[in-house]
């Protein structure tokens, strides 16, 4: 065996009069040359780019950021939004806490004789309208006076949806 130099190829050891070495070391060398002429191929385009396209990218680029300074705005509003939702849903100041008999009638305000609801859509109303229901779980605040109410009718045994009364003996 020859021992290669640093520049002689991938093996510190070669076989002397070996085809198999042989075969590597040209794909290797191979491989290189390929690697080489890539590389300077993307160079020269990159080069040649024209102008036009340069200013087309730099166009659609400042879109891009009006587009995405738009988004941001949205999503500040929406956040804002949110937290006033949130604020109502917890009670906060824009929002009138209610139970009992007072809870029923908001309820007969926000929905239409006939309607069928869910008893979260129903509090989704209520919380639209600036209202809430009190006590440490609104929800299920909501679904007890629901429940006792005899404006409303419960569909089914388990579903959570709920019909009102056709506006007749309320």
């Amino acid at each position: 065996m020859k021992e290669l130099g640093p520049n002689e190829g991938m093996n510190a050891l070669r076989h002397e009069d070996c085809r198999f070495c042989d075969e590597y070391e040209r794909l290797i060398r191979g491989r290189a040359e390929e690697n080489r002429q890539l590389k300077e191929r993307l160079t020269k385009g990159l080069e040649q780019a024209s102008t036009d396209d340069r200013r087309e990218i730099a166009e659609a680029a400042v879109d891009m950021r009006q587009r995405s300074e738009g988004l941001r705005r949205i999503a500040d509003h929406a956040d804002v939004e949110a937290e006033r939702l949130e604020n109502i849903l917890s009670g906060g100041p824009d929002r009138a806490v209610l139970r009992g008999r007072e809870l029923v009638e908001a309820l007969l305000e926000v929905i239409v004789p006939g309607e069928i609801l869910h008893y979260r859509e129903m509090g989704h109303r209520l919380a639209a309208a600036g209202f809430g229901a009190a006590g440490v779980d609104p929800a299920a605040t909501l679904l007890t006076q629901i429940n006792r109410a005899p404006q409303f009718e419960r569909l089914g045994r388990r579903s959570g949806r709920y019909r009102r009364a056709d506006g007749r003996g309320e």
